[in-house]
């Protein structure tokens, strides 16, 4: 491993802040709901310190569990409408301190939220994203840019927060690492394929301006820029990034990680 990886590496988890542990089963359906529903940014939380994994993994999971709501209900407008409006009053009841629903995502996201004083605004943003994404989404590039912006950016945003990793820098960083990813997702199946890929492309290149500025422990947050690097590459090809070998996509992580890049 180069030492520049373990310098980086050392950094980060020098820098990590005790978070009070869930339950074993809790913390087993988590990690499993997030590695199942989104594992590219699964595996890039496992370059976090382990005391903070926790934390962003239930984060992950409240993303993962939004954009389940529509398999889950069927497609049924008015039950999915239900659902998001049932999450909404799980986020009540946490940052009110009340009683929360005893289900492993939200005691997870509970947690979260109170160890490290994570903001509702983006969590809600995070709601609304995932019920016009259930509705449709955005036909128009703007919109599906702000769509993008929110379901890829707004994880790490709250992951900033976690790693205690907030600058201007960084964070225009990651916004540009999540919005690129997001698209990168979604490019495939657009009729302006060229368009999306194009936008996507423009933020790759907002988020590496900021390289030599960002802060090193903010390293997991801004590693999905290099997923979704690779995926672009694959489109460039006519290729669906969906198709992609896991294991190569995880090595060419690892690579990235260990060489202090996104």
């Amino acid at each position: 491993m180069p030492r520049q990886g373990f310098d980086r590496i050392h950094k980060i988890w020098g820098h990590a802040r005790w978070t009070p542990p869930l339950c074993g089963r809790t913390r087993v359906v988590i990690s499993d709901l997030a590695r199942e529903g989104d594992r590219d940014r699964y595996w890039c939380a496992q370059f976090a310190p382990p005391a903070l994994r926790p934390a962003m993994l239930a984060v992950l999971a409240f993303a993962v569990e939004l954009t389940a709501v529509p398999s889950k209900t069927t497609r049924e407008p008015m039950m999915s409408a239900l659902r998001f409006a049932w999450w909404r009053e799980g986020l009540d009841a946490i940052f009110s301190e009340g009683r929360v629903p005893q289900t492993p995502t939200l005691e997870a996201l509970a947690s979260a939220v109170r160890s490290h004083e994570l903001p509702r605004e983006i969590l809600d943003q995070m709601i609304d994203a995932a019920e016009m994404s259930a509705s449709g989404g955005a036909e128009d590039l703007q919109g599906l840019v702000a769509l993008a912006t929110t379901e890829g950016a707004g994880p790490l945003t709250l992951w900033l927060r976690i790693l205690e990793a907030e600058s201007r820098a960084t964070q225009t960083a990651v916004t540009a690492a999540g919005t690129a990813w997001a698209l990168s997702r979604r490019a495939f199946a657009r009729t302006d394929r060229d368009a999306v890929l194009a936008a996507a492309l423009v933020e790759v290149e907002r988020g590496r301006s900021q390289r030599n500025d960002v802060l090193d422990t903010a390293l997991p947050a801004l590693l999905p820029m290099a997923l979704a690097v690779r995926s672009l590459r694959a489109l460039c090809r006519g290729r669906d990034p969906a198709r992609d070998n896991r294991a190569l996509r995880q090595l060419e992580l690892l690579g990235n990680a260990l060489l202090s890049r996104y």
